[in-house]
């Protein structure tokens, strides 16, 4: 009798034990099963940590694609100004007024192809339009770092407008003769043969304006977002400030310097693509613009650029 109440005690000892061991285990298991808020706060801390690590380093690779893809549009417009100089030695192809227009005729405009005349940063023209003096004959509104130059009323179709992201060495132009106002000939390429530097001579680069006629004696911009003033259309008014712009850098050409401080050279933190003579294709940082051979008579290298005073 003794024994048999034994193992009952202990039975119901061991059922005790049990049960209390299991309860136990379920407060453990309900207690490490939830998130608790400190916890959740930090997952959300680390992940905007890691986000503000990330945005930065995505921006800039988007950026540097935008690059390629401009770099990719001088080359093909580079390959089809130096084919036609070198097939029929006159430089770009005219209109029938005798223009020397080159975006008339090189790009895609009006086709189902990418137009290689539009730099993928600068697709957009400004809102506010330049308004043109006597001696201007068409519509006028310069680029900006982030901007496309656009125009319109041309013969024989005036009421289209041109857009583009790139200007064209004109001392690159034959027979330059056909712009009344400059009279600097002795600056021309005559032929493609009279090229002494391919490597470091532009033909296409970024711009907010359609031509570009520099001196070694021209000034940077102050503002490198929109660049020098286009006042008039004239060899001494389409300088290298039309092309010395923040276009690509580590940032957003919207984050551009608007008052670079004088007696310094503009930042190498900044600048443009531009193709050459030799068919090549590279970005060039925005104080080496005066060290490339922009005309005939360039001293190469030039010297030290004229930083306004």
């Amino acid at each position: 009798m003794k024994a048999t109440q034994v193992s009952r005690h202990y039975q119901a000892a061991q059922e005790s034990f049990a049960g209390s061991f299991w309860r136990l285990g379920v407060v453990s298991m309900k207690k490490t099963a939830a998130f608790t808020l400190v916890v959740l706060l930090i997952v959300i801390a680390i992940i905007a940590i890691l986000a503000a690590l990330l945005l930065p380093a995505l921006a800039g690779a988007r950026l540097r694609a935008l690059r390629i893809v401009c770099l990719s549009n001088l080359k093909q417009l580079n390959q089809s100004a130096l084919m036609y100089w070198q097939d029929f030695a006159k430089g770009n192809p005219r209109d029938a007024g005798g223009n020397l227009l080159w975006w008339r005729y090189q790009g895609a405009s009006g086709t189902d192809t990418p137009d290689i005349r539009i730099c993928p940063v600068a697709k957009r023209p400004q809102t506010v339009s330049y308004k043109p003096g006597p001696a201007e004959g068409a519509p006028i509104n310069p680029g900006t770092a982030a901007n496309c130059w656009s125009t319109s009323g041309f013969a024989p179709d005036p009421q289209t407008e041109f857009r583009g992201s790139y200007a064209l060495n004109a001392w690159l132009y034959p027979e330059f003769r056909y712009l009344p106002l400059i009279k600097e000939y002795y600056n021309c390429f005559p032929s493609a043969e009279s090229v002494q530097y391919p490597t470091r001579t532009p033909v296409f680069s970024d711009a907010i304006w359609s031509e570009v006629t520099p001196h070694k004696d021209d000034l940077a911009a102050r503002d490198l977002f929109l660049g020098a003033p286009l006042d008039s259309w004239n060899v001494r008014t389409l300088p290298i400030g039309l092309v010395a712009i923040a276009r690509h850098g580590s940032r957003p050409p919207g984050s551009a310097p608007r008052d670079w401080p004088p007696k310094q050279p503009p930042p190498r933190a900044w600048g443009i693509n531009v193709s050459f003579t030799d068919g090549h294709a590279e970005p060039v940082k925005l104080p080496d613009l005066w060290t490339l051979t922009w005309n005939l008579t360039w001293e190469s290298p030039a010297p030290a650029p004229p930083w306004r005073p």
